[in-house]
Formats: C-alpha cells, sequence, structure tokens
C-alpha cells in the first residue's frame, strides 16, 4: 500500500511553484512522499522541490548541513520557492539542485551495505526511547548506529555528522530505509532522505497528534 503524499502536485499552491522558471513545463522523474524531482539544468544534475523543511536544511543549512561522500553533493540551493497550506498551515516549498543519482543494483555490495544499514537502524530503533521528541530519538538511534562496528567506518563518520545536525535541528524524525538510499556510478552508497518533519505529513494526511 502506497503512503499518502505530503507534496501534491494537483494542489493549486504547487501548481504556482511549478511555474519558477527552472521548473516550469518539466514532468517529475521521481516522486516522495515530500517531494518531487525534475531534471535538472545538466545532464548529472536534478531538481528537488520538498516541503519537508528538515530535508532541506540537513543538506542546506550553512551552519549544520552534513557534508560527506555518502550524502549527495548539493550544486545550487534556491531556497522557499512558495507555501502550501496543509490542515490550516502555511508551509514553505523548497527547491534545490543536486547530483543525479542511480538506484541501488540488485545482488552488489552496495545492495548489500543499505541492507545492513537498514538493519541497524531498526535494532537502533527498538533501543532508542519510544517517547522521547522526534530529533532526540533520532540523535539517539545514531548514536547507537555509530557503535555498530559492522558498519564501515566512512558510513560510521556520516552518521555523526547526521547526529551533529538532528542535537542542532529540531523536528527530525529518522527515515532511513532502503528506498532513501541511492547510489552513484561507481557504486558509492548515497544517503538521500535520512530525516522527515513528519508533523508536515501528519497535517497533509489529516493525523495531527
Amino acid at each position: 500500500m502506497s503512503i499518502r503524499k505530503a507534496l501534491r502536485l494537483d494542489h493549486w499552491e504547487v501548481k504556482q511553484a511549478l511555474r519558477h522558471p527552472l521548473l516550469e513545463g518539466k514532468k517529475p522523474i521521481g516522486r516522495g512522499v515530500f517531494s518531487a524531482v525534475f531534471e535538472g539544468t545538466r545532464k548529472n544534475t536534478v531538481l528537488k522541490l520538498t516541503v519537508d523543511d528538515i530535508g532541506y536544511w540537513l543538506f542546506n543549512c550553512w551552519a549544520t548541513r552534513v557534508s560527506h561522500k555518502h550524502f549527495p553533493r548539493i550544486i545550487d540551493r534556491h531556497g522557499d520557492i512558495g507555501t502550501v497550506k496543509l490542515g490550516g498551515h502555511d508551509y514553505p516549498l523548497f527547491l534545490f539542485e543536486m547530483e543525479k543519482l542511480e538506484k541501488i543494483q540488485p545482488a552488489t555490495e552496495t545492495k548489500r551495505l543499505a541492507m545492513k544499514i537498514q538493519n541497524t537502524v531498526r535494532t537502533a530503533s527498538n533501543k532508542a526511547g519510544l517517547w522521547m521528541r522526534d530529533d532526540l530519538r533520532s540523535a539517539m538511534m545514531v548514536q547507537h548506529m555509530m557503535q555498530d562496528t559492522a558498519l564501515p567506518r566512512s558510513i560510521r563518520n556520516a552518521l555523526g555528522q547526521l547526529e551533529n545536525f538532528c542535537c542542532n535541528y529540531p523536528g527530525g524524525q529518522m527515515d532511513l530505509h532502503i528506498n532513501n538510499m541511492m547510489q552513484r556510478k561507481n557504486g558509492d552508497l548515497v544517503i538521500t532522505d535520512p530525516l522527515a518533519n513528519m508533523s508536515i505529513w501528519r497535517k497533509a494526511v489529516g493525523r495531527d497528534w
């Protein structure tokens, strides 16, 4: 069963944002719960439109953003290009350009690593407190994951940056699973959407609890 989307492209306010000079006339080549991905200004880039402020600032905040080979390379930041009303609240629509990535190929070391990360997330989730604030629980989960020496050192270093973001930017809930990981042509695993502002999704689908 597919999860209901927080970002609906048929919403009239989203349609207004899609008239941005970089997006006008383009069809999405990828869809997520919070975002839509379009061809970029170059063959090797994509434009990402998102209603998830956490997902935007994770890669674009000048002070606390993550920057590691296991996170996407950001090409350009276009910031807030519109707003959309969800559950009676206005939320910004953010646009940024990043490197173009590939789906993880089956039966590869990258796929095995992605599965290992996903399993580590599940274990960390069981260890973290259920009733903690989203960002604090996410930071605790990352701490547990960083202690797993079965993960490569480079992944644990990337997770260290993620923990720092969680501790400095409130509201992010862990959303790290295999569908939020991709790869480069050289096989590098790239974590694309490890955190999300789930309160926005709850507003969008009428589950504001």
